[in-house]
């Protein structure tokens, strides 16, 4: 009888070892669900936000420069063209090449 109390008491024991590491596996592997979606799709969404902005605040330079099409536009560390301007200047003739068949 001795021997099924002792049994008893270490299950018990067991138990209460176990339910805290369980509590603290699933914690952490909330924790990393968590930084995992931040990382995923918080940050990539801010970050396609940002280019966006660079690029629409290019577009609104550019559009605001002068219609000058002999220098370009510089915006930042980009310079940037007019090419539609470029091809009304440009003569209606292109040069053509022959194609050796």
């Amino acid at each position: 009888m001795v021997f099924m109390k002792e049994t008893k008491k270490a299950n018990l024991n067991l138990k209460g070892y176990l339910l805290p590491v369980y509590i603290l596996l699933s914690l952490l592997f909330i924790l990393w669900s968590a930084y995992s979606y931040l990382g995923q799709f918080v940050a990539g969404q801010a970050f396609q936000n940002g280019q966006n902005a660079a690029v629409n605040q290019m577009i609104a330079e550019v559009q605001q420069a002068s219609q000058d099409c002999s220098k370009p536009v510089t915006v930042g560390q980009v310079q940037l063209i007019n090419v539609a301007c470029l091809q009304q200047q440009a003569p209606a003739e292109a040069p053509t090449e022959e194609v050796a068949q």
